[in-house]
């Protein structure tokens, strides 16, 4: 019997081809992460013109973000925002609601963002918390409750407006956990209080750089099966859904599933810009007819 998770990492796996090795393992973990109910943490640096940079994809956040229909549009506007508020230099907590979408999103998300150092670096550091059965009336109902904390409260009369928008909690005496545990029923972010969520995202990054290594690396066809069987048998893969697009193809600003502009040599794995009839490769010379071949 074929399950949802294994029809989702199908539809994940077509998207692989391409992608700088980091990027497909911090996407497999990431997936992972929320498949068990869990916030998922993940960084990205601020470089010295306050853009935001993604450090498994090696590129602006901004240029992940395909905007060719309303939801893309808007999750730019999101990155873009963000990105001014942290060029004025003020100190807060950025929130972004994600509220569901028919063709693209499942579920709700909120993704929480704090100004932090990663390797000696400026970064924003993320967490993605999924909302299960959170449609998009709750969606408009938890944006109005985390207005009533923060620091300037933007008029959001659309769903692509709340999806748009990034609001400023300030930093407070409290952890910013307690405000969304009180606004959302049941929910448990504890983890994050104790910095349990970066041990348990390092620990699914390991698994994911295994699972990588044996069954994906530099193959040209991905035996789903197989990867769905070892990551179930080393407990990857849990019982919730994922915030993933409906349609992995779709790119998504804070969570970058989706398209590449490059493929990847099989044979010395360098990047090849996709789209430009290159067959070749520059960097080692296999040619596209003997990839199978390369090992």
């Amino acid at each position: 019997m074929i399950t949802e998770r294994q029809v989702e990492l199908s539809e994940f796996v077509e998207t692989w081809q391409g992608k700088p090795r980091s990027q497909v393992v911090e996407e497999i973990a990431s997936y992972c992460i929320e498949t068990h109910g869990s916030p998922d943490y993940y960084p990205y640096y601020i470089n010295a013109l306050g853009e935001l940079i993604s450090p498994s994809a090696e590129c602006r956040v901004k240029d992940a973000v395909k905007r060719s229909n309303a939801v893309g549009r808007a999750e730019y506007r999101l990155v873009e925002a963000t990105e001014a508020w942290l060029k004025k230099g003020q100190e807060g907590i950025v929130v972004w609601v994600s509220p569901p979408d028919p063709d693209f999103y499942p579920t709700t998300k909120i993704t929480i963002s704090e100004i932090g150092m990663v390797d000696g670096q400026n970064a924003l550091l993320n967490r993605g918390i999924v909302l299960l059965d959170f449609n998009q009336q709750k969606a408009a109902e938890l944006v109005e409750g985390l207005r009533d904390y923060c620091q300037e409260s933007p008029l959001q009369n659309s769903i692509d407006e709340v999806r748009a928008t990034p609001l400023i909690l300030p930093k407070a005496d409290f952890h910013w956990t307690y405000i969304l545990e009180e606004l959302v029923p049941g929910l448990n972010l504890v983890d994050i209080r104790s910095g349990a969520d970066k041990f348990k995202k390092t620990e699914m990054l390991g698994q994911a750089s295994r699972l990588y290594d044996r069954l994906i690396g530099q193959s040209l066809w991905v035996d789903v099966g197989a990867v769905m069987e070892e990551a179930n048998r080393v407990g990857m893969i849990g019982a919730s859904s994922a915030s993933c697009p409906r349609t992995f193809r779709q790119k998504g600003a804070f969570g970058l599933f989706g398209e590449s502009s490059y493929f990847e040599c099989p044979r010395c794995h360098g990047r090849i810009e996709s789209g430009k009839g290159i067959t070749t490769c520059p960097h080692c010379g296999a040619r596209k007819e003997d990839y199978s071949k390369c090992g």
